[in-house]
This record gives C-alpha cells, structure tokens and sequence, in this order.
C-alpha cells in the first residue's frame, strides 16, 4: 500500500523538477530603452510589408529585415506589453528571438527560438523552454499541432508554403520570403473576436445600427460630438436598468467609435464583431472643442482600452504621436494625447468597478464640450513638433519632463466631474 503514497510524492517531484528546469529567478531578456520618433517609423515600415502580404494570400513575397527595425519592435513590445520582453537578433548564419515573461513573484519563464538560414523551404528552428532544450523536429512537430488546432486541412503543408525562403543577406539584414495560405488566416481571423471575452458582438451591432438610425449619415456640415455622445447614453442609462450596465457602457463605446472613424474603423469592426458591419460610407464630420481629429483620438482610444489591455492602448495613443512627429505626419501633439488618455480612462471604468459606472453613464447622457476635455488646458499644451522638436526636448516617451506634462493632463481632466469616478491610467 506504500505505492499509494509514493505516487503523489514522484509526481509532486517531477513537477518541481520541471518547474524548476523551466521557471528562472532571473530575466533573459531585460526591460528595454523607451520608444523614440524612429521606432514608429521602423515599425510601420515591417507592418505594411507583413499587411501587404498577407492582403495578397498565395503568392510569394519577399519581406526584408533589419536589426535597426527588430531593435525599434522589441522596444515598442516592451513599453506596450510589459509582462512579455521580446529581443531580436540577426546572426551570421541566422536570427534567435529571445522572450522573456514575467510571472510575478521574481519568476520568469524563458523561451528561445533560433532560426537556421534556409534558401528553400522552411527553416530548421530550434527552441528552448527555460533550460530545456527542444529538438527541432520536436518544434516542428510542435509547430504543426498548433495548426492542426485550426481544423484546417493538410496543415503540414502549410508551414512549408508560409516561409520559402530565410537568409541572412549581410551583417545586420535577412531576406524572407512568405506565402501566405488562404485558408490558414481566414482560419485565424475567425478565432479574432474569441480573444475579447468583455465585448458582446450582438450589442455593438444593436448600438451601431442605432446610430445609424438616428440619421447620422445624412445632411453637411459638422455636427457636434458631445450631442452624439449623450444621446447614445442616454439609451445606455434606460437599458441598463434592465440589462448589465458594463456590457452596455462597452457596446455603445465601441459603436461610437466605429461610427466616428468612419471606414478606418473597418479593423476594429472585423476585431470584435463578428457581423457585417458596413461602416458609414460618407461619416459625418463630428467635433469636439473646435477640432475634428479630437471625437477619433478620443472614440478609438475608449474603444481599444476595452478590446486590449490597458497598457497597451495607453501605448497605442503615444505611438500615433511619436510617427505623426516624422516627416510627413502632422507633429507630435499633447493636445491629441490628452484625448488619448480621457477615452481610455472611460473605456478602463467600463472594464472596471461597477459600482462607479452609473455614475460615468449618467455624466455621458449629459454632458457636454467642456465636460468632455477641458478646452481652456487644451490650447496651453504643445502640438505639431517634429521628431527633431521632440527628441531634443524630450528624448523619449520615457523622459521625466515627458513624464511631468502627462501628470499634468491628468491633473486637468481630474477637474473635469465625469474623470473623478474613472481609473487613472498608468504613465508607463
């Protein structure tokens, strides 16, 4: 009968083997330099040669990398995630891609991927678990389980026709090339609106169309934000007598939002719901305080603050400014950031503690211009810097004098009745 006993104990001592082979005390990867200017850039450039590709599906695309680019993506992925700290490294012969999580409690799990070169075919990839190593036909393996997960047909094959082709053209830049499958990413856009668990898709559709009802669409000129605002919310303030107050507050939110962008609103719709949803073909030019930019920045960031974590929609509005602060763009602006940070601090109270929810319905159903952000504060801040203007004064995102104004827009929407019940989001 001692076996019975001895069981859990080899089984508690396989689990602490392997925890401990697997869990570290230390980081491989550490918190990285705070964005600048040119980390935007870098990254668009990698987002619209991926984004080209995959818009092209079946065709073979070569997609050239830079380390200069890695570096700027590690860092945006480290200020926008935290939890998770990727690092990026082209080699002789290669590229490692080290990713470091961070579990609480000072442990950290550790995981790294080296990719051999291959001019045909998919690469040889070798992965590591802590200090576990994983053969490579083991990840390989691997690699197609998670696809199989798909219910696709044939995965296998697919993994060979994802990447045809992974060199390292010379010190610092590798050349791959992809061949987006079809079905393969229809299969993984579909599992998209399971990753926001805190959105119910049925009463988007219900407030879009509401609005869409209203007339939006029809007659020129500007209309004014604040009104779409409270007359949404007021809606909100009678269902939610009946239904749940934070599933209504997050539906109108995100309604709004793709009412307000308009057709760029397209990725945000396919992201939570799972409808047809044909944004406003000619959208109506709202404003708020006199400007037009300010109903999107505010409307977008509410809307991502309940779709994706907070850190990273706090981070999404800084990076808009740093790429707007590169040639071409309109300039790195606190005035938008201030819009930035009041939609997110009302997109985090609709996630976040009910019994302060009514309270922010009832400032939405009635509030106006002034309640919304605070115009007087706006014309103080400082817009339209180049990336010139902005790393000579501030360096980076990072940066206490950077630091000092976002405390100070948070000190000038805390004046403001509606901000008092919402959370305050963090700095970074």
């Amino acid at each position: 009968m001692l076996w019975l006993f001895r069981l859990p104990l080899a089984v508690v001592a396989v689990l602490g083997f392997l925890t401990a082979a697997v869990v570290s005390s230390e980081p491989r990867v550490g918190p990285s330099p705070n964005p600048i200017p040119m980390d935007s850039v870098h990254a668009n450039q990698i987002a619209s040669a991926v984004m080209g590709a995959l818009q092209d599906p079946g065709r073979n695309h070569t997609i050239t990398l830079t380390q200069a680019q890695l570096d700027s993506l590690e860092r945006l992925a480290n200020h926008g995630v935290g939890t998770v700290r990727p690092r990026f490294q082209i080699e002789k012969g290669g590229a490692t891609a080290d990713v470091t999580i961070d579990l609480g409690h000072k442990g950290y799990l550790n995981l790294s991927a080296h990719a051999d070169e291959s001019p045909n075919g998919f690469p040889p990839l070798a992965f590591r678990i802590g200090s576990v190593p994983v053969p490579s036909a083991l990840t390989r393996w691997l690699l197609n389980q998670s696809v199989i997960a798909l219910d696709l047909p044939a995965p296998e094959a697919r993994l060979d026709r994802f990447i045809t082709k992974f060199v390292v053209s010379k010190p610092g830049k590798m050349v791959v090339n992809i061949q987006p499958d079809t079905e393969l990413f229809e299969g993984l856009k579909a599992m998209v609106p399971h990753f926001s668990t805190s959105l119910d898709p049925q009463l988007v559709r219900f407030y879009y169309n509401s609005l869409l009802d209203r007339d939006l669409r029809s007659g020129v000129g500007a209309k004014s934000y604040a009104t779409f605002v409270n007359t949404t919310f007021r809606i909100v303030v009678q269902r939610s007598e009946r239904n749940d107050p934070a599933a209504e507050t997050r539906a109108a939110l995100v309604a709004l939002s793709m009412i307000t962008l308009g057709p760029d609103a397209k990725n945000l719709a396919r992201m939570v719901a799972p409808f047809d949803a044909p944004c406003v073909p000619e959208p109506s030019t709202f404003v708020l305080s006199g400007r037009t930019d300010l109903p999107k920045h505010f409307s977008l960031s509410a809307a991502l603050s309940i779709v994706f974590a907070e850190r990273f929609s706090r981070a999404a509005g800084e990076w808009k400014e740093l790429s707007d602060s590169t040639p071409g763009g309109s300039g790195f602006s606190f005035v938008d950031l201030m819009a930035d940070r009041a939609g997110l601090r009302l997109g985090m109270a609709a996630n976040g503690d009910r019994s302060l929810l009514r309270e922010v319905q009832y400032g939405l159903a009635y509030v106006g211009d002034e309640r919304l952000l605070p115009t007087a504060a706006l014309h103080k801040l400082r817009e339209g810097m180049t990336t010139k203007e902005f790393e000579s004064q501030y360096v980076s995102i990072g940066d206490d004098r950077y630091r000092r104004i976002v405390v100070q827009i948070d000190k000038e929407l805390d004046r403001i009745p509606l901000y008092k019940a919402t959370p305050k989001p963090d700095i970074g």
